[in-house]
C-alpha cells in the first residue's frame, strides 16, 4: 500500500466456523435466499434470531452491507465462541465476483480495525457454491485487504476523535483464521 507494508497472518483451520475461537466471525449471505453453510450454523444456535430478522427487515444482504451482531450474551453461556459475528450481505445469487469479494472484504477491514480487533475467523467467502475458484477468491480476499487498509488509513487522517488510538490498531498485524 503505497510503500506501507501491511502484516497479515493466515491459520488454516479444519472445521466448523462456529467452533472457532475469536473476537469477530464473518458469516455470509446471499440477498433473498435463507441461510446456508456456516451462516445457518450460527442462525440455528441462536435459536432462528437471524431470520427473524431478515424476515422482519432488519437484516439486509446488499453487496457489502455489514450488519454487526453482538454476541456476548450466548458467548459468556458456552453457546458460541465468538464474540461478534459481522452478517455481510453477498448481493444477488449468480453475480458474485472477485470484486464483489474484494469490496466485501474491504468493508470487513474496515469493520473490524474500527472495533478496535486485529483478528477474525470466516470461510473462504465465494467458495462453498463454486462461484469463485479459489485463485480467485484468496485475490479478492487479499486485494480487499489491501483496499481497507488503503480506507482505514484515509479515515485516520480525517478523524479528530482518537486518532492515535485508531492509527495503533491500523498498525497491528491482521490475523486471519481461515476455516
Amino acid at each position: 500500500v503505497e510503500g506501507r507494508e501491511i502484516r497479515v497472518n493466515v491459520t488454516l483451520i479444519c472445521g466448523g466456523l462456529t467452533n472457532v475461537a475469536s473476537p469477530v466471525t464473518v458469516g455470509a449471505r446471499y440477498d433473498g435466499l435463507p441461510f446456508a453453510g456456516p451462516t445457518a450454523a450460527f442462525d440455528r444456535l441462536l435459536d432462528c434470531w437471524m431470520t427473524r430478522a431478515v424476515d422482519l427487515g432488519i437484516i439486509g444482504s446488499q453487496l457489502g452491507l455489514l450488519f454487526p451482531i453482538n454476541l456476548e450474551q450466548y458467548h459468556k453461556t458456552g453457546k458460541v465462541k465468538a464474540k461478534h459475528l459481522i452478517l455481510t450481505g453477498m448481493g444477488e445469487p449468480g453475480r458474485f465476483a472477485q470484486d464483489s469479494l474484494q469490496f466485501l472484504m474491504s468493508n470487513v477491514i474496515v469493520a473490524v480495525k474500527a472495533m478496535g480487533q486485529s483478528q477474525f475467523a470466516s470461510t473462504l467467502i465465494g467458495t462453498r457454491r463454486n462461484e469463485l475458484p479459489v485463485r480467485d477468491a484468496v485475490r479478492g480476499l487479499l486485494e480487499g485487504i489491501t483496499d481497507g487498509y488503503e480506507r482505514l488509513r484515509a479515515i485516520a487522517q480525517d478523524v479528530t476523535s482518537d486518532r492515535q488510538a485508531l492509527q495503533q490498531v491500523i498498525e497491528q498485524p491482521l490475523n486471519i483464521l481461515l476455516v
